[in-house]
């Protein structure tokens, strides 16, 4: 078409005739420019499938009517809830997928429920699923998968401290579900018991013990059930390793130990000169002495005399306080004695005097008169043991 003009012929005639449909035409032209451009518009899509799709999103759905802009703002902050507008008013829609499926059965279903929920996920748990079938020795549990409930025996829960009973859960029972079966197999399985009966309350009783005893003074019987035999030990009463040559007045085979009363007597031990005493069991007190008069009285009180025949000794010993240290370099000043930092607290042997002296604290033996000849040995007053001695 060209502006302000309309198409001729060739004829007159024909063109008179064409003239008010032309006119009309234009007219329509002119109308259609002046519609506002605020009026609704016609929306095509060329796939009407998708006309109106919504995104999913939050807030996010389309207007309530094709074409038609909806200028309210629907969005109400909640993450479980569909918001969309409708016939002009917003509408919010619950979705519980929004809140994470099912979850944990066993600690109630999640839903969407804004005005229950504390935060701006909408979203709450159901009530939590109890398993409790009332039976106290079963453990109970309930399977977050399926929501269904387990309950398990539990044999160690009706333990009743008797050995000789079953103990089993039995939760048809109902109560504590525990169940107490007497087995006098128990008390009568053994080598070194028989006939046993077992009771529930008390356990194993009755029955007859297997008689292991020799009748000889000189062992000691047992029944070993490990070794399922009877053992018989050599007496050894003192416990220096010697089994004694007589118990009792009986005559022991193979006996060495002449005293098992001592544990310094035994075949191989020092003879102790003086104390007439057959000290190593060779049948002679005091024998390879010489004549050593014995002379306790010049030891310090607290002290121990000895002598070997050869050489008289006085020690003493004590439970040393923590880092000990010796004092027997004033000995010639008639002092023997050890310190110890003053910080620990400590006693004094008896005999001995405490004597602090500013960070130390002293145990002093004082006014002391050695013999001729007298070898002070404090090498070992950390294992708590001083001595002296002097030659006969």
């Amino acid at each position: 078409m060209h502006e302000g003009r309309v198409c001729s012929t060739d004829n007159p005639g024909e063109e008179s005739r064409m003239r008010p449909f032309v006119d009309r035409i234009a007219s329509v032209l002119v109308a259609l420019t002046l519609i506002p451009t605020t009026a609704c518009s016609i929306l095509v899509d060329p796939d009407e499938t998708r006309l109106g799709e919504q995104s999913g999103i939050d807030a996010g759905a389309p207007p309530d009517a094709p074409g038609v802009q909806c200028d309210l703002d629907c969005d109400d902050g909640i993450v479980c809830t569909v918001d969309r507008c409708l016939d002009g008013a917003c509408v919010h829609q619950r979705d519980d997928g929004a809140c994470g499926g099912p979850g944990d059965a066993c600690v109630g279903i999640r839903t969407c429920d804004p005005p229950r929920s504390t935060n701006e996920s909408g979203c709450v748990f159901g009530a939590p699923l109890v398993c409790d079938d009332g039976v106290a020795c079963t453990d109970d549990e309930c399977d977050p998968a399926t929501g269904a409930c387990r309950f398990e025996a539990d044999h160690g829960a009706c333990d009743d401290g008797i050995d000789c009973t079953l103990d089993l859960c039995d939760p048809s029972r109902g109560g504590d579900g525990c169940t107490h079966t007497a087995d006098d197999t128990i008390c009568d399985d053994g080598f070194c018991r028989s006939g046993g009966r077992c009771d529930p309350a008390r356990g194993c009783t009755g029955g007859t013990a297997r008689d292991c005893s020799d009748t000889s003074r000189c062992t000691d019987d047992r029944c070993d059930e490990v070794l399922a035999m009877c053992v018989r030990t050599a007496v050894d009463a003192d416990g220096d390793g010697f089994t004694a040559q007589r118990v009792l007045g009986e005559s022991c085979i193979d006996g060495t130990d002449c005293d098992d009363a001592r544990s310094g007597v035994h075949p191989g031990a020092t003879e102790v000169c003086s104390n007439a005493i057959d000290d190593d069991c060779d049948g002679a007190p005091d024998d390879g002495c010489s004549a050593c008069r014995p002379m306790p009285s010049v030891c310090p009180t607290g002290w121990t005399y000895s002598n070997d025949g050869r050489d008289h000794t006085c020690s003493v010993s004590f439970t040393p306080p923590f880092g000990v240290r010796e004092y027997c370099r004033y000995a010639e000043e008639g002092v023997l004695g050890f310190y110890w930092m003053l910080a620990v607290p400590y006693s004094c042997p008896s005999g001995a005097r405490y004597a602090p002296n500013a960070a130390t604290g002293y145990c002093l033996w004082e006014r002391l008169t050695l013999p001729a000849a007298s070898t002070i040995d404090c090498s070992a007053v950390g294992s708590g043991r001083m001595s002296f001695r002097w030659p006969c």
